[in-house]
């Protein structure tokens, strides 16, 4: 009896060490929001400056809202790769530099919905945010390279 006393707290020690534990991959809450406009378009972004922050990205999240997404900001420009592991569903990513957009990868398949391949995607050139937004955004507001983007 009291060796399942024992497994039992145990088991409820380490459950509860799990919810609040940072790196708990199920937990992903999300941020404050920040008015953004990239060219016409305008939408509300969490901003993800931290390297965990940047590291967990959407990860684990069920959905994103419409006309919300992600920014992730980097204190310099360079090829930053992004993958799905963890992602949910598709998305749209945004490769911006120096307030313009320099390129965009559409329709990027989260590992449900591509045989549980995880892609990798990487940006045309040296990157210093990067903008993930649900798949289809960028082709419904009509988002093109050279875009002026501010938040």
């Amino acid at each position: 009896m009291l060796k399942r006393a024992v497994v039992v707290s145990l088991a409820f020690l380490l459950s509860a060490c799990a919810r609040v534990m940072p790196n708990n991959p199920v937990e992903n809450p999300r941020g404050e929001l920040v008015p953004m406009q990239v060219g016409q378009a305008k939408l509300k972004v969490e901003i993800r400056d931290s390297e965990a922050g940047r590291n967990l990205g959407l990860s684990y999240r069920q959905n994103l809202p419409n006309n919300e997404g992600v920014l992730f900001v980097f204190p310099v420009a360079v090829s930053y790769p992004f993958w799905m592991k963890g992602m949910e569903f598709d998305l749209d990513m945004v490769w911006i530099k120096d307030g313009r957009v320099v390129g965009v990868s559409e329709a990027v398949k989260a590992p449900g919905n591509n045989h549980g391949k995880v892609e990798t995607v990487f940006p045309p050139q040296a990157v210093d945010r990067v903008l993930e937004v649900n798949s289809g955004w960028v082709k419904e507001k009509g988002v093109q390279v050279g875009d002026e983007v501010s938040y």
